[in-house]
């Protein structure tokens, strides 16, 4: 076995191309700042149920569920875009707002708490209560909105603009399924937003709607002053709607899973998310919607936030340097350098040097020589060499359960000494032998249950996590992360025993040897597990395989299971949350 496993390893070393990866969830930072101050976090791409159930209360007819997926992440504003900030820029644009220029105004509030129709004296600057910089614009139609991304996009030289609607409740909900994003309670949305509440009553006793807590004001509050989503956005729920880039249609929604959607592609109004500090439990809900004038409708509780999309690079998370080691189970770095070129990522730095890539075998690096317990040899100097000069990002090691698991911990300590970014992805194996050991692929392997695969897959897996949390305990940051590529095999070999995998109709078709190794189909899933660990994005709907004996159907099965697998995943870094 010792022999084999050397064998395997000399022959597999695979240098390829991957992201620079710094946020402790995500390759992506899991905040920046842009320079107006604003934070921004990264929401990672996903899957979700968009609209409501029959049984929630408050619903109306138009938020049929229905399942969206978004394959992009990108980046959304923590706050919604204050007063100060639109202050910026109305000086540095000049920009007059369509209140302003029409001589209409917008809404506001009177002495007495009503809110009266629009009027001139009325505008983001005066909303008719006391607003500091802090403190949400309001009185800002959709296409002041847009002028703002507009404006901002052009200085930093990125894309800005608002959400999606279906970003926006993606976000809003941060991977909650009930009514609100602290449950079905409407009283406790005054620990997580601003809306009608006892607080308004208390001041304007004419006032009916709202909760029976207090959430402490009456109108706007500050931006932040709630608790956040799992996503780490504040004022989802209240304070001022949330113009979204969508035209409004009631009924729009489709009843079929939806990819990106970006909804009608017309209409008179634009929708608004999210409810404000006048709104009611009902409008305050994560599924609420509602539409807008674009250009004529200013109310004193709408404002916006920004959304920063991801650019090519960014999505490849440059400066995509990648050195992995690995056995004759890794991953194929031709078919995924040919997936980053089917998606227009730009390409990065290379090492060559594989048997996949080159044609020949590649260097292997042994356990103890970074750390001084081996002799380097000329392989160990030169990844020691590049660990010490920042030439590599992530470093991706393939194991399966008869492996040594040193190395992992120690290119990590090295790694992340010197490169405070660097990561490890290890890429978590099937039972490479299924219990049967090196024996004929054939009849044997034909009747290996699937839920004996699993079970052994689950305690070498258990054993993996352990060792990976002992690593980044130890480092006091995260560093090494799991693809799972084990659990997306067992999901293919269940399709074939249930005679739903088309084509193929015994597992042992699916490997091409006895040890056994995987075969072309196993190779690919693999391949597009890697993938979708490596940049964060779904290969759903690529058509890339390097193998035209892979139909378009198959592929399409294998890209699912991966994107499902590494996605919901927690050790892969990228799992949306629970």
């Amino acid at each position: 076995m010792r022999f084999a496993f050397m064998r395997f390893l000399a022959a597999s070393f695979v240098l390829g191309i991957c992201p620079s990866p710094s946020g402790a969830q995500s390759f992506n930072p899991k905040e920046i700042k842009n320079s107006l101050g604003m934070k921004l976090v990264y929401i990672p791409p996903g899957k979700f149920t968009m609209g409501s159930p029959e049984s929630e209360a408050g619903r109306e007819p138009q938020e049929t569920p229905h399942e969206v997926e978004l394959t992009k992440g990108f980046y959304m504003g923590a706050y919604e875009v204050t007063v100060g900030q639109f202050k910026q820029f109305v000086t540095a644009s000049k920009y007059t707002t369509d209140g302003e220029r029409d001589g209409k105004g917008a809404y506001g509030i009177d002495a007495d708490g009503k809110i009266n129709d629009m009027k001139p004296e009325f505008t983001w600057k005066n909303p008719g209560f006391e607003q500091t910089d802090q403190h949400p614009v309001v009185n800002v139609s959709w296409s002041d909105a847009k002028a703002f991304c507009k404006w901002l996009s052009e200085k930093e030289k990125k894309t800005y603009r608002m959400a999606t609607e279906a970003e926006w409740e993606y976000a809003c909900r941060a991977g909650t399924k009930t009514t609100y994003v602290h449950g079905d309670d409407p009283e406790g949305l005054a620990t997580i937003g601003n809306g009608a509440d006892a607080t308004a009553r208390a001041k304007y006793p004419g006032w009916s709607i709202g909760i029976k807590a207090k959430d402490g004001y009456v109108f706007t509050a500050p931006v932040g002053q709630f608790k956040a989503n799992a996503f780490g956005l504040y004022d989802m729920h209240g304070n001022v709607w949330e113009w979204c880039e969508d035209w409004y249609m009631p009924n729009s929604y489709f009843k079929e899973k939806q990819v990106d959607p970006t909804g009608p592609t017309t209409g008179k109004a634009k929708v608004q998310r999210g409810g404000g500090w006048s709104s009611d439990a009902k409008r305050l809900r994560s599924a609420a919607r509602i539409g807008r004038d674009p250009v004529v409708y200013r109310g004193c509780y709408q404002g916006f936030r920004v959304v920063m999309e991801l650019t090519a690079k960014q999505s490849a998370k440059e400066p995509s340097r990648v050195q992995t080691q690995g056995n004759s189970w890794s991953y194929n770095g031709n078919r995924l350098r040919a997936i980053e070129k089917a998606v227009g990522l730009t390409e990065g730095v290379y090492y060559p040097g594989s048997e996949v890539i080159a044609g020949k075998p590649g260097p292997v690096y042994m356990p103890g020589c970074l750390s001084g317990k081996r002799k380097l040899s000329r392989e160990s100097t030169t990844l020691k060499s590049r660990l010490e000069e920042k030439k590599i990002d992530v470093f991706t090691y393939t194991h399966s359960n008869w492996h040594e698991t040193e190395i992992a911990e120690e290119v990590a300590e090295f790694g992340v000494k010197h490169n405070p970014n660097f990561k490890v992805l290890w890429q978590a194996g099937w039972n490479v032998h299924d219990g049967l050991g090196i024996s004929k692929n054939g009849p044997a392997r034909d009747v290996v249950k699937i839920a004996d695969l699993q079970a052994a897959l689950d305690k070498n897996r258990k054993a993996v996590e352990g060792r990976v949390d002992e690593i980044n305990k130890k480092l006091g940051t995260k560093v090494v992360y799991l693809v799972p590529v084990g659990d997306a095999f067992v999901q293919m070999r269940a399709m074939v025993v249930n005679g739903k995998f088309p084509g193929v109709t015994r597992q042992s078709e699916l490997f091409n040897d006895d040890m056994p190794h995987q075969g072309r189909l196993g190779s690919l899933l693999q391949d597009y597990c890697i993938f979708v660990a490596l940049y964060q994005r779904s290969p759903v709907g690529l058509n890339v395989t390097l193998d035209k004996t892979i139909t378009d159907e198959q592929a399409a099965i294998l890209q699912k299971i991966a994107w499902e697998a590494v996605s919901k995943y927690p050790y892969a870094g990228i799992a949306r949350p629970k």
